[in-house]
């Protein structure tokens, strides 16, 4: 914005007027004033020119400085608007303030009303575009989902915040204009003192870059990245401290499950590869690493036989072959009727079961809930030549807070793939029949 000041002076003398600008302009290089000897002229002007400051006489022909005042704050309410006029009196100031004026000044001999007067457009100015600046701040500031801030140099003073902070931080902005500081209590413990490095450095004239968790209400669940830049005076002296905050959870997130997949990969590989484990070891050790990367105590692998030739999801028998850590249900050996299990919903999809939390199912209270007393659930099929023999799950007593990742589909999509083929392998490659198998992969 320029610092330069379009003054437009209204008088209906234009000999006053001219001599007016003239003064105005000496005493202050930055004004430059456009006069016109009517409000209607005024008016004119004002709707298709730019000034930064309105200042009008009082007694004119045909409209009053009242009545130009009116017409201005009809579109204009807190336009810059100073009355200046010969004609003082207690009942001209009250209506002049009752219309809205900026400021109201007698005319009067000498050149110091000019000085004054040109302090009082200065002062007029300043503080509009001051406002109009923070009205911008705050437009642009709700229509960022950013948050944006600025304190003054000893974090002491909040000068701006705008709403995206409440829902980054789980903080309303009102505490923290309140309380500046408790901004601080909404990062996790663990990065506070990382903060707090960041934040001194900030005070003392760097530029700082950092990420971090925050957000109590979610369990700091959130991350976030902050860009902070300090704002000095002419004498290099730090005043302000602005910056932006950008909610990243969605790129940790997906860092996360990228990091976490290639781990997966990793251990699958290492198990399945190694030379000195039976099946029935390697298959123990995915159950154990499912439970550890899950979340889910009970990793459990089960054969299906249905009562008759065509498969019912409702006439059949669940039998468990493995378990790591076993539910006292879910023992090696222990059968119960599909109608009973919640392998009997898995069996019916084409892809995993995924449930992580039950209480938002219609689960709740039927034969497999009543028997198993599941709070999560994952689970997918195991297929021998195209044809269903069992599950492969893992669960838990406990809800979970949230869905299970891509990643650890992923993991157990890949498991009940590999453990389908050994499974496939060991049944073509010896005379085992199905019911030995599954007691020697139990035993092993």
């Amino acid at each position: 914005m320029s610092d330069g000041i379009r003054v437009l002076h209204v008088d209906d003398d234009p000999d006053f007027g001219e001599l007016t600008a003239i003064l105005l302009e000496r005493v202050d290089a930055r004004f430059t004033v456009e006069t016109v000897s009517s409000a209607d002229e005024g008016l004119a002007r004002f709707t298709t020119e730019r000034f930064d400051c309105l200042v009008s006489d009082y007694d004119m022909p045909e409209k009053t400085g009242i009545d130009f005042l009116e017409a201005v704050r009809e579109a204009h309410p807190d336009f810059p608007f100073i009355l200046f006029t010969g004609k003082g009196s207690e009942e001209i100031a009250s209506d002049a303030i009752s219309a809205g004026v900026t400021d109201y000044l007698q005319k009067g001999s000498g050149t110091d009303h000019y000085s004054l007067l040109a302090n009082r457009i200065s002062n007029a100015v300043s503080r509009h575009r001051a406002e109009k600046a923070e009205q911008w701040m705050h437009e642009l500031g709700e229509k960022s989902d950013d948050v944006l801030w600025m304190f003054t140099s000893d974090w002491e003073d909040l000068l701006f915040v705008n709403s995206a902070y409440e829902r980054v931080w789980g903080q309303t902005t009102t505490s923290l204009q309140r309380r500046p500081e408790s901004f601080f209590d909404g990062v996790h413990p663990e990065d506070r003192a990382r903060v707090k490095t960041a934040m001194d450095h900030l005070s003392e004239g760097n530029s700082v870059d950092f990420e971090c968790r925050v957000n109590e209400r979610e369990q700091y669940s959130r991350w976030v990245w902050a860009r902070g830049h300090p704002i000095t005076d002419e004498d290099g002296t730090v005043v302000r401290l602005t910056g932006f905050t950008r909610d990243v959870t969605d790129r940790k997130e997906r860092e996360e499950e990228r990091r976490a997949t290639v781990e997966f990969l990793r251990n699958l590989s290492d198990v399945t590869t190694n030379p000195t484990l039976t099946v029935g070891e390697k298959i123990e050790q995915l159950l154990a690493q499912g439970c550890e990367k899950l979340d889910s105590p009970y990793g459990i692998v089960t054969a299906i036989e249905f009562d008759g030739e065509q498969p019912d999801s409702n006439h059949g028998t669940q039998t468990v072959v493995m378990s790591h850590r076993s539910h006292e249900r879910s023992q090696p050996g222990q059968s119960c009727s599909l109608s009973k299990a919640y392998c009997r919903k898995t069996i019916e999809q084409d892809d995993l079961l995924t449930v992580h939390d039950v209480r938002a199912t219609d689960w709740e209270g039927t034969s497999a809930d009543e028997r198993f007393d599941f709070g999560s659930y994952i689970g997918g099929k195991l297929l021998v030549d195209d044809e269903l023999y069992g599950t492969l799950c893992f669960a838990s007593q406990t809800p979970r807070d949230r869905p299970f990742t891509d990643a650890q589909k992923t993991f157990v999509k890949l498991v009940s793939k590999w453990v389908s083929y050994e499974v496939e392998r060991e049944l073509t490659r010896s005379d085992d029949d199905d019911a030995t198998l599954k007691t020697r992969l139990g035993g092993d």
